[in-house]
């Protein structure tokens, strides 16, 4: 039988959980795990990536097929942030009458390129970010990541984008830019009758390769400091009803 208990914890705490049955007399051994708690957090940031220069109907999808598939690389120093990003926006021309049926996953990866039609990242080593319905409008598109994920900046960044609609619309041009290097750094398939599972090896040849990819933008969280204590509390003036306090705060934590 499934157990759960909630215990309240202090914020980033390592934690030590030991437990055991009691069956009367007898008690079982030990189990034990350990953890640490999260710390605060400030999730109203958000970074872009590239300045849109050009468009495309490649990437992230191409709309006008029932299927498309699409693997993009972005660079940390294109990033330039560390952190858990909790959303992920393209930029649309246009409005869809119909919504996208979508998979969005997400891995750091050493890989820089694309080099063949053939070359696709293979997301076994990737989280599952978004699985969910898309409905494009002419603007900035936010996607609220169901799994949050953490990017250490130490490695690029792959986006893989999986439409698995199986209906077609006349859609928009998303906002890209192109590559600093010139590399190949996205790969893109798309059809009305094979649909592509990343989840799955495939040999399928994409239907081309791009020196230019979208034009982005990241939500994110950072770690933030833990509410400082007051310090230097002390007690002067006293008077028969009142008393002053006196004590030295963070400047940038005045509450009290």
């Amino acid at each position: 039988t499934l157990n759960t208990h909630d215990i309240v914890v202090d914020r980033d705490t390592m934690c030590y959980i030991y437990l055991r049955h009691s069956c009367g007399l007898e008690q079982s051994a030990w189990i034990s795990t350990s953890f640490r708690s999260k710390g605060l957090e400030n999730c109203d940031n958000y970074l872009t990536i590239g300045s849109a220069s050009s468009t495309s109907q490649y990437v992230p999808g191409y709309t006008y097929y029932s299927y498309a598939l699409s693997c993009q690389i972005y660079t940390p120093s294109e990033i330039g942030q560390t952190g858990k990003f909790t959303s992920l926006y393209f930029k649309s021309d246009r409005t869809l009458s119909y919504g996208r049926t979508v998979k969005i996953y997400m891995a750091e990866t050493d890989k820089r390129e694309f080099t063949s039609n053939t070359d696709w990242f293979k997301v076994s080593s990737a989280d599952l970010v978004y699985d969910g319905s898309i409905h494009y409008v002419n603007g900035w598109n936010e996607i609220t990541l169901s799994r949050p994920f953490t990017y250490s900046g130490t490695k690029n960044l792959v986006i893989v984008y999986d439409d698995n609609s199986g209906s077609y619309e006349n859609g928009p041009y998303f906002s890209t830019f192109n590559d600093a290097d010139g590399k190949n750094s996205a790969i893109y398939y798309y059809g009305d009758y094979t649909n592509l599972n990343p989840e799955t090896s495939f040999s399928t040849s994409a239907s081309g390769r791009l020196t230019s990819k979208n034009h982005i933008k990241l939500g994110y969280c950072v770690a933030v400091d833990a509410c400082p204590e007051v310090e230097n509390l002390h007690v002067s003036d006293y008077q028969a009803t009142e008393v002053t306090l006196e004590w030295t705060s963070n400047a940038d934590y005045p509450g009290f």
